[in-house]
């Protein structure tokens, strides 16, 4: 029997953990891991964690990279779905203002209403007061 060492170190490590891989036939979803990462990234990962740097500058380079690709203003890079729309609603919330922004979670005085089309309550966590669509048509409705 031909075994892959690299599978049996990986498999090993979650089983010291308790956790069993499965096959993904859902989609990148970040409560699944998010996604395996191409060759290429995990080759960039190696190379760049050998060195130390300003994670302010290194979120500036990337975001305004990211920005470039896409065709946006900016980028970031988050840890996951959720992240991305914690720093989302965070933006909203905060209106780009850094002193708005190192009060989060706390919304006095800011304007931390919104609306989000299903039930994810991600947002929350950013300090929003967030009405799911369902709940909002009911709420227009019966006038309240």
């Amino acid at each position: 029997v031909w075994v892959n060492c690299r599978d049996v170190i990986r498999r090993g490590v979650y089983d010291r953990i308790g956790v069993r891989p499965f096959i993904n036939c859902c989609g990148t979803r970040t409560v699944h891991g998010g996604t395996l990462m191409l060759l290429r990234v995990k080759e960039a990962m190696e190379v760049v964690a050998r060195n130390f740097v300003n994670m302010d500058e290194l979120m500036t380079g990337v975001g305004d990279r990211l920005g470039e690709l896409t065709g946006a203003e900016y980028g970031i890079v988050t840890s996951g779905a959720a992240a991305a729309l914690c720093h989302a609603t965070a933006a909203c919330v905060a209106g780009g203002d850094p002193e708005r922004m190192l009060q989060l979670p706390r919304t006095d005085g800011l304007s931390a209403d919104g609306v989000h089309p299903n039930e994810l309550r991600f947002a929350d966590i950013a300090g929003g007061i967030i009405d799911n669509l369902p709940h909002l048509r009911e709420r227009i409705k019966g006038g309240k």
